[in-house]
């Protein structure tokens, strides 16, 4: 049998510790990486989710202390949150950013959907909305003329024969908005609070037709990361709106699609002229 002499024991001793000590120090690390997902930040928030006639599907969060709104596939974010409620309106792909105080936001904020400001006095109605099977609060105010489609070609507008009818806006007023949030969404909407969050503007014709400017797809709850609300960094500064929400390669898609308008419009005025002999 081997015996354990003094200096082997300290040595063995020493040995043990460190051991004990790794392991120790590897369990804090495994539990505090384990850990890191559950104990981020989350906050619940309301998503409304919206199809426009400009910007495509929209996407607006909204908590007590922040908003988002996210459109033009993610390229455009507006974020707004406490405690300063400064607005910063984002354009991603062109680091470029539009940023304002919220008491200056609400008359020169984005302006990307326009109402006849004759909604906010329009005598209010309830009207039940089956998609989002919640009741909702309408305002509706006559319209006379003819009526233009934001997306027809100036080419057809003289043939149109539609006329319109009244133009309508719906609210939902189980959304809970506070003050900084009302003067965010008349930023946005162009319109201040008319009695709820703003889920559906429209423009009836005398055919019957409904032409919408926004549409509500869906409100709901859900639990969000706080840091979704963080001020983007880094960016450069502009007080252009326009450039804010239209991007480089948009604009480029639209010079392109006005040469061809004009090319087209050219080469037909040739034909009619060598047609009547001029």
């Amino acid at each position: 049998m081997n015996l354990i002499t003094l200096s082997n024991f300290k040595r063995l001793l020493r040995s043990s510790r460190l051991a004990l000590f790794a392991l120790c120090l590897a369990g804090v690390i495994v539990s505090c990486i384990g850990s890191s997902p559950a104990s981020a930040a989350q906050v619940e928030a309301w998503e409304i989710r919206q199809h426009t006639d400009h910007f495509g599907l929209t996407t607006m969060l909204l908590t007590p202390d922040a908003v988002k709104y996210v459109s033009n596939n993610g390229s455009l974010v507006i974020i707004a949150r406490a405690p300063t409620w400064k607005v910063v309106a984002f354009n991603k792909p062109e680091n470029l950013a539009l940023e304002m105080s919220l008491d200056s936001w609400p008359a020169n904020g984005m302006k990307m959907f326009k109402a006849k400001t004759d909604l906010l006095t329009a005598k209010p109605t309830t009207y039940f909305d089956p998609a989002l099977k919640i009741r909702v609060l309408q305002r509706e105010v006559p319209l006379s003329g003819p009526f233009y489609g934001s997306n027809d070609p100036a080419i057809f507008r003289a043939a149109e024969k539609k006329q319109l009818k009244s133009i309508y806006l719906r609210l939902a007023t189980h959304i809970p908005l506070n003050d900084q949030q009302k003067k965010v969404l008349q930023g946005l909407y162009t319109l201040p609070y008319c009695g709820g969050f703003p889920i559906e503007l429209a423009t009836l014709t005398t055919d019957g037709g409904v032409t919408y400017i926004y549409r509500t797809s869906s409100i709901a709850k859900k639990q969000v990361d706080t840091s979704t609300f963080t001020y983007p960094v880094g960016y450069k500064t502009t007080k252009d709106r326009l450039a804010v929400y239209v991007t480089t390669k948009q604009k480029k898609r639209l010079a392109d699609f006005l040469d061809a308008f004009t090319e087209d419009a050219a080469n037909e005025k040739k034909k009619a002229e060598s047609k009547s002999g001029k």
